[in-house]
């Protein structure tokens, strides 16, 4: 008999190491362990190459300082039929793949890194304080889902499926495509003229059909004769390669404090097209 329950013994223990090697080794599990157990109350975190699935849960978080989901890593979310709310509903970055469908979010995004975020047919609502910022190579993608505030894009993120969101997406790209070089040699001319203090102004420069400048002007802002003139001729001598061959215009807005040794001046430069 002894004999009988010292085998059961080995064999319980037995089974009870795999299923602890199972889990060890297994990301998956980990995962359905890991959204099994959420309390809904504590950031949902996933990570490394966990793959987790969130169906038909209703969370509030309203007041919390700390996201509903962190996803990051290699992870693999999705989140199905389900009603989040929160000042940050999601907080993804790294190479993670989070698939929302069918669902609610109603708080901020935080997304970034290579991470890729698909809604399918869900609501995302954005109110202030909240937040939606998509930066570095953050790709959102929306399908048959509707938006209700905005999104701050920024590096080279994309948000696809809202035709305003793309437009704008598309004149930020081409403003940075052709216009990154625009304030380039400005604050020289006010070296140049030995012009120190609060400065500021706006050149504006018109680009013709091969890339070339046409004509130059500044507007706004107080500069002396020389420093203007030293913008004008700066702004008729821009050139921008590999151009569209579509006019256009260059613009290049600043302002700040430029005293030797310790310069503070914004600059704003863009590029848009015009008919």
């Amino acid at each position: 008999m002894g004999k009988v329950i010292g085998i059961i013994a080995i064999g319980l223990a037995a089974v009870v190491f795999l299923a602890l090697m199972i889990y060890a080794s297994s990301w998956s599990v980990r995962g359905l362990v890991a959204a099994a157990r959420w309390d809904g109350k504590s950031t949902l975190e996933c990570f490394g190459s966990t793959v987790m699935s969130l169906r038909a849960r209703t969370v509030d978080m309203t007041g919390a300082t700390f996201p509903i989901l962190r996803a990051g890593g290699n992870c693999e979310l999705e989140i199905v039929d389900s009603a989040l709310t929160g000042p940050l509903v999601l907080d993804g970055g790294g190479n993670a793949h989070v698939t929302i469908r069918n669902s609610k979010l109603t708080g901020g995004l935080d997304l970034a890194g290579d991470v890729q975020v698909d809604f399918y047919s869900s609501r995302i609502k954005v109110a202030p304080p909240a937040r939606a910022a998509v930066s570095g190579n953050a790709r959102v993608a929306l399908h048959d889902c509707g938006l209700e505030g905005d999104v701050e894009r920024s590096g080279n993120a994309t948000v696809t499926g809202i035709p305003e969101l793309e437009r704008r997406q598309a004149l930020e790209d081409l403003s940075r495509r052709f216009g990154g070089h625009a304030c380039d040699g400005v604050v020289g001319c006010y070296q140049k003229a030995g012009v120190f203090g609060n400065i500021s102004g706006h050149l504006v420069v018109d680009i013709d059909a091969a890339g070339r400048a046409i004509d130059a002007r500044h507007e706004g802002g107080e500069a002396p004769p020389a420093v203007r003139e030293c913008l004008v001729a700066l702004g008729r001598a821009r050139t921008i390669e590999n151009f569209d061959g579509k006019p256009g215009r260059l613009s290049c807005v600043y302002a700040g404090s430029f005293i030797p040794g310790a310069l503070r001046v914004s600059t704003s430069p863009s590029f848009v097209h015009v008919e």
